[in-house]
């Protein structure tokens, strides 16, 4: 972890638009380190977006808001096996924090578990992935492999199916 306070505006956990330095602070925290336990990345998105945090005094206060889009992006080379659920209930609780509104989420996964040639390490292709089968279940989604000789092209996908999907976001209501 960068193990250091990374200064976000407002003194929230999360980054908005009254970000001084923004890329410094997303690489801050971005910077979470690897213990090299067991993952549990959707559990801790669904608790992110969840009703105790996002509550009036909860720490993520005003991140989720039905004026804007809800990204989320999954970067990396293991499964996350260990996240109680399954990839459609996760999913059900994500649109869940979104009012139910489906079509204001894109989720993006670059995984291990998408590699048709699969290589050493933790590349392999496997439709059946947990990860892989919830990004799979959003209507807009983006997913490429953690393992591509150059992921860049893959954000750039991403980047491309999020403000075309942002063009189109008509706020519930």
């Amino acid at each position: 972890a960068s193990n250091r306070d990374c200064e976000l505006a407002g003194e929230r956990r999360y980054l908005t638009e009254e970000q001084d330095d923004f890329a410094a602070a997303f690489e801050c925290i971005l910077n979470v380190g690897q213990t090299g336990g067991p993952q549990q990345y959707l559990e801790a998105m669904v608790k992110a977006v969840g009703p105790t945090l996002n509550a009036p005094n909860g720490c993520n206060a005003g991140f989720l808001r039905p004026d804007a889009m809800l990204v989320v992006v999954v970067l990396t080379d293991f499964a996350d096996i260990e996240s109680p659920g399954t990839p459609e209930g996760l999913a059900a609780s994500l649109i869940a924090a979104k009012m139910g509104y489906a079509e204001g989420i894109v989720v993006v996964g670059i995984l291990g578990s998408v590699e048709p040639n699969p290589q050493p390490d933790n590349c392999y292709d496997d439709p059946e992935d947990r990860t892989r089968k919830f990004v799979e279940g959003f209507p807009t989604h983006v997913l490429g492999s953690f393992c591509a000789p150059d992921i860049g092209t893959n954000l750039v996908e991403a980047i491309e199916v999020i403000q075309a999907a942002c063009a189109e976001f008509v706020p519930p209501g």
